[in-house]
């Protein structure tokens, strides 16, 4: 099950692994295109409007969105050529496998000597890869189920360091009963308690990324951040929430 992530374009390029700049270029060339959009209704006889294929106005990203754009990433590492990875990284059906809990969507099948591709089962890639071994036939196989929990833990880390980062940037802004400016010696040591729990929430990230269960004691974090009259950002702390909740098939 996965719930509805967005993330901002900066944290997505940090999911992905590439640098802001080379996502924005990644999208400005293309790259999923129109994927996850519904076609828009149109007036009889009136030509049907073409669907926006500039993913670089977008900013915001969900998770099936991540996984195609890791997955690209992985294609793109291993030297397959850009035309290729748009074709199969771009398209509705492969957008989608992400969202399907359907057993032949389990592993991504690309023969590089034309390009093509197949899903399939575990069953079925069970069934034929002594064949394909005993035909030496090229191909490259992608785990879907593998890389859509490294995707979820990726994001989780990401949100981590994000939420982290804000809470030492603005440790100053916090007062107490919302109203009542902190004497400056305490107000300095209550900065300085807000700023090292920050830097608690970041040291989460890598565990979270190597896939550990780190949902409590974040919250732990979360709760004394409270005390402090301090809490995380509302849109980061919503979207770090539903990461923690959200859960896929392996």
């Amino acid at each position: 099950m996965i719930t509805n992530i967005k993330i901002k374009t900066a944290q997505a390029a940090d999911v992905v692994g590439i640098s802001y700049e080379g996502f924005r270029t990644w999208l400005k060339k293309g790259l999923l295109k129109s994927t996850g959009r519904l076609p828009e209704f149109s007036a009889p006889e009136v030509p049907a409007k073409i669907a926006d294929a500039k993913r670089w106005k977008w900013s915001e990203f969900g998770f099936s969105d991540l996984c195609s754009f890791r997955a690209a990433k992985f294609l793109l590492d291993a030297g397959r050529p850009w035309h290729d990875v748009v074709a199969i990284t771009s398209s509705e059906e492969f957008w989608r496998s992400h969202r399907s809990l359907a057993e032949e969507h389990a592993y991504l099948i690309l023969f590089p000597t034309d390009g093509s591709y197949i899903f399939c089962s575990q069953e079925t890639l069970d069934h034929n890869i002594e064949q394909l071994k005993a035909e030496n036939v090229a191909l490259y196989l992608i785990n879907l189920q593998q890389l859509r929990q490294n995707t979820l833990f990726r994001i989780r880390s990401v949100l981590l360091k994000a939420v982290g980062d804000e809470i030492i940037r603005t440790p100053w802004a916090y007062v107490v009963d919302g109203s009542s400016v902190l004497p400056p010696e305490e107000g300095k040591a209550r900065e300085k308690q807000i700023s090292f729990i920050g830097e608690q929430v970041i040291a989460l990230a890598t565990a979270a990324e190597g896939g550990a269960d780190v949902q409590k004691e974040y919250n732990q974090l979360v709760c004394e951040l409270q005390v402090l009259g301090a809490r995380p950002h509302a849109s980061l702390g919503a979207a770090l929430t539903g990461a923690f909740w959200s859960k896929v098939a392996v």
